[in-house]
């Protein structure tokens, strides 16, 4: 191979490196995006609750708690498939482990299998706050529940 032949390899070299690079930038590289700073960073939870995520069904079916306090729950995945802890609206203060997808929901926590996350949250108003697993399938099969704030 001569030259000319030499130089059209390493242009195409250079342009697939190119295009894999833009690949990764726009894609992110893998990483979570950031949220800023946890609003609740440091704060002592005043109430804990529980909760277990199973195939396909929440161990309870209405969680309680105070409007004003810091609330921590523990929500653990004891089932066989992923599941998360989905709350559409809520007014108040949220963790970082509750922001993983802050356009779609007000709280998001992913489970995967035998994990546990904890969640802070300080809801400002009293209210009924439904929440659900939103791996498609699993709400419709009864996988939700009930977040009652007095």
């Amino acid at each position: 191979m001569g030259m000319a032949g030499g130089r059209r390899t390493a242009r195409w070299a250079i342009a697939l490196l190119g295009c894999v690079a833009l690949t990764v930038a726009a894609c992110g590289g893998g990483s979570a995006p950031a949220l800023g700073p946890d609003p609740l960073a440091g704060a002592q939870p005043q109430q804990r609750l529980s909760l277990a995520a199973r195939d396909v069904a929440f161990d309870q079916r209405e969680l309680a708690g105070t409007a004003g306090e810091v609330i921590e729950i523990a929500i653990v995945n004891r089932g066989t498939l992923p599941h998360d802890f989905t709350i559409d609206e809520l007014l108040g203060e949220i963790g970082n482990t509750g922001r993983e997808r802050p356009d779609d929901h007000a709280v998001h926590v992913t489970l995967q299998r035998n994990k546990e996350r904890l969640l802070l949250l300080r809801v400002s108003a009293p209210g009924r706050y439904p929440f659900y697993c939103s791996v498609p399938g699993h709400r419709k099969s009864g996988m939700e529940g009930m977040l009652v704030i007095q």
